[in-house]
């Protein structure tokens, strides 16, 4: 018996012994991924969204960047977001972070990669945003690694700058759902660190920066502003869902 024949049979003894549910309410799909009810609570974000942020414009807008970011730019320089953090998008990503459902990941990744994939293409390094290490103790996985390696999953090609050494978690921070946008930035000043021993691989460099969600854009920025420091020309973000 071939090897490719062990791998269908296996996976098919698989499907039937666990069945793939929908991530959101759990009914039974046929195929990894959201169910047709479900489908339409989830809001894509299309190009029409501020270039700096994410963040989705209701209109055609005259500039390329919300107002916001021209009052008050993040650190980083561009960002592109897959979907609006609403109640469905809120159950993924909550189910990927806290809740052990790594098999949430490639449903997240599938939808971030056409506004992604772009900037994987322009960018020298993939760094997932990094947990400290109590943290992913504790977690056993960082979620954002996890939406990285689907990412990459789509373009091995890429693999190559595929390079979580590159930023460090510092400082252990706790939970930020509950804080207001300065204690966010207040609580993130110093979160993340290049090792000085990276720091020429760094220096010039475009970083594309993943996460799973971008509220405020403290931590974001706060790793932004490590690489920077380091030497980094432009910093890149990517998230699963944007809050807006």
């Amino acid at each position: 018996m071939g090897a490719e024949l062990i791998t269908q049979i296996a996976a098919t003894v698989g499907r039937f012994i666990f069945p793939q549910l929908c991530p959101i309410c759990a009914s039974e799909v046929t195929a990894s991924g959201v169910c047709t009810a479900c489908w339409p609570s989830l809001t894509l974000i299309s190009g029409n969204a501020c270039r700096q942020c994410g963040t989705p414009f209701p209109y055609q807008p005259l500039l390329d960047r919300c107002g916001n970011c021209l009052r008050q730019p993040p650190d980083f320089d561009a960002a592109c977001c897959a979907l609006v953090y609403g109640e469905s998008s809120r159950q993924l990503v909550l189910g990927l972070k806290h809740s052990d459902r790594q098999d949430i990941a490639p449903v997240l990744a599938a939808m971030m990669l056409p506004n992604t994939l772009p900037m994987m293409m322009a960018a020298d390094y993939l760094v997932p945003l990094p947990l400290h290490p109590r943290r992913f103790f504790s977690r056993r996985y960082n979620q954002s690694a996890e939406l990285c390696r689907h990412l990459l999953r789509a373009a091995p090609e890429l693999m190559p700058k595929y390079a979580p050494e590159l930023l460090l978690r510092v400082k252990k921070t706790p939970p930020q759902g509950h804080k207001t946008r300065q204690q966010r930035i207040s609580s993130m000043r110093g979160a993340f660190l290049v090792p000085p021993h990276l720091t020429p691989l760094v220096k010039d460099a475009h970083v594309l920066v993943i996460d799973d969600v971008l509220t405020t854009g403290a931590s974001l920025s706060s790793a932004a502003r490590a690489l920077k420091r380091a030497g980094a020309k432009t910093v890149s973000v990517s998230t699963a869902a944007r809050v807006c």
